[in-house]
């Protein structure tokens, strides 16, 4: 029984029965014990698994774990029927099954099923809740709409500004954004479809800059590298071990041997590389083109915005149709200590 459970965990196949895991499992034939349908957990959940990934990319943006679960709790319920809370969304992260992974006797095998993250994303996710909780995100009360709402301030009281529909009887109805303090007493207010729209292509075009990379991490930039190296390897030497399982030249405890090796190798870099939420944002989002931009989270976005510019509206110099690129101050923020100092990267972390 041992060496059954063992084989069949070196191929990555998981176990029916308990709790059907959010994100997979399809309905099958057969009926259990106490006479309910059993799910195939090695197949993804049509509906589930895309909610579950949309999660976990708030979560890597910097979203707060409760306005993360309070979201859910709008477009899904638990597997059991039940709402969302904390602890169900922190035992699915701290799972292996969400990076594609079965984990037996301390050691991970790659699993047949489809991952919701990446390796590098799962430990992400991990570090987020070892480092705070995952309850200190930016955007806790819920889903975001606009990209830069509470994002962009205002050039007077520095107050954010949100948005609301402008024009009166007769008159073609418009989306601005306006300084959210009722205090401020100036007139501060932009089209948010052309000031979205600027600050994308702002946005795209330092994300592009393939030194990008390598300012933000600094001289860990060459760990990250050889993390991504010695991870394609390891992915490779998996599926080896996958599509020669049952070949009788091969020596499964060697294969499995050299994965473990691989493990211990990664943690070993990663435990060298002590970068920040905002470092491995700008990782992930470095490249993106135009469609995979618009295919991403807002939220993600709106982080991506605030880690790469501080953006001031202006007041209005011209008034006309189109957009004036001189009524917003977009200030490059700094992408590593070096370039700002001990006390200015301070300064950035308390705004991410």
């Amino acid at each position: 029984m041992k060496r059954g459970v063992q084989a069949k965990t070196e191929r990555g196949e998981g176990w029916s029965g308990g709790k059907r895991p959010f994100g997979w499992g399809v309905p099958t034939d057969r009926v259990g014990r106490t006479g309910k349908t059993v799910y195939d957990t090695d197949q993804a959940h049509p509906a589930e698994l895309p909610i579950l990934q949309q999660a976990l990319k708030k979560l890597l943006a910097g979203q707060s774990k409760n306005g993360v679960v309070r979201w859910l709790n709008t477009v899904s319920t638990t597997t059991e029927g039940n709402p969302w809370r904390s602890a169900n969304l922190t035992k699915l992260i701290l799972s292996p099954r969400i990076a594609g992974l079965i984990e037996r006797d301390g050691q991970l095998h790659p699993a047949v099923w489809p991952a919701a993250v990446t390796r590098e994303e799962w430990e992400d996710l991990k570090a987020l809740l070892r480092d705070n909780g995952a309850g200190s995100g930016a955007h806790g009360r819920g889903e975001r709409k606009y990209l830069l709402s509470l994002v962009a301030e205002c050039f007077a009281c520095h107050g954010g500004v949100i948005t609301k529909p402008s024009g009166g009887k007769g008159r073609k109805k418009t989306r601005l954004y306006y300084c959210n303090n009722p205090d401020c007493k100036q007139w501060v207010s932009r089209s948010q479809a052309h000031l979205d729209e600027y600050i994308t292509g702002r946005v795209l075009r330092r994300l592009q800059d393939p030194e990008l990379v390598q300012l933000v991490l600094g001289p860990e930039s060459s760990v990250t590298a050889e993390i991504v190296v010695l991870e394609r390897r390891q992915a490779e030497t998996r599926e080896t071990l996958r599509n020669f399982a049952d070949h009788p030249g091969l020596n499964v405890a060697d294969v499995a041997a050299a994965v473990a090796s691989f493990d211990r190798k990664i943690a070993e870099l990663r435990g060298r590389q002590a970068v920040n939420a905002r470092q491995r944002l700008l990782v992930r989002m470095a490249g993106i083109t135009r469609e995979q931009w618009d295919s991403t989270p807002i939220d993600v976005c709106a982080e991506t915005v605030r880690a790469l510019f501080r953006v001031v509206i202006l007041p209005v110099t011209k008034r006309g149709p189109g957009f004036d690129p001189a009524s917003v101050e977009v200030i490059p923020l700094p992408l590593s200590p070096e370039e700002a100092g001990v006390d200015a990267e301070e300064r950035i972390e308390g705004d991410v």
